[in-house]
């Protein structure tokens, strides 16, 4: 999913899922790269991001890291809806990190899903998610 020069591609339909995808808008969420079974989503943790310790909510983590999924998980086309997800939180984010989420399909089996996200800031692992998705229409 890169270019020959080493830059990272975005699908056209990631591109228009994301164009589409008011949450993350709102969260200042931005697609670096994305297609079938793959995604990479950056965002900012900004001022209003923060919980009452001045860090990164989970909230926002756990969302950032969903929003990658959903990408990685429709880049196929069709649409495929999250069923399930968890995360285990790692380590704490402050407010200016740059966090890193990398979507990547584990499996994807009829019409269920499964994707692992994993959330960094440089090289602190943030969080890993594991998500599970079902096609409800398929392209």
């Amino acid at each position: 999913m890169a270019t020959a020069d080493g830059v990272p591609e975005v699908s056209a339909l990631v591109q228009t899922l994301w164009e589409a995808d008011a949450t993350a808008h709102r969260l200042g969420a931005t697609v670096l790269a994305g297609g079938p079974g793959s995604a990479t989503v950056q965002l900012t943790v900004a001022e209003d991001h923060a919980n009452s310790h001045g860090v990164c909510h989970g909230g926002v983590i756990f969302t950032l890291a969903d929003i990658a999924m959903s990408y990685a998980s429709n880049g196929h086309g069709g649409l495929r809806l999250a069923t399930g997800a968890g995360i285990d939180f790692v380590n704490s984010a402050p407010v200016g990190a740059v966090l890193i989420a990398t979507a990547r399909e584990e499996s994807l089996r009829g019409k269920a899903g499964i994707y692992d996200v994993q959330v960094m800031h440089g090289d602190t692992l943030i969080g890993t998610f594991r998500g599970r998705t079902l096609a409800v229409t398929e392209s």
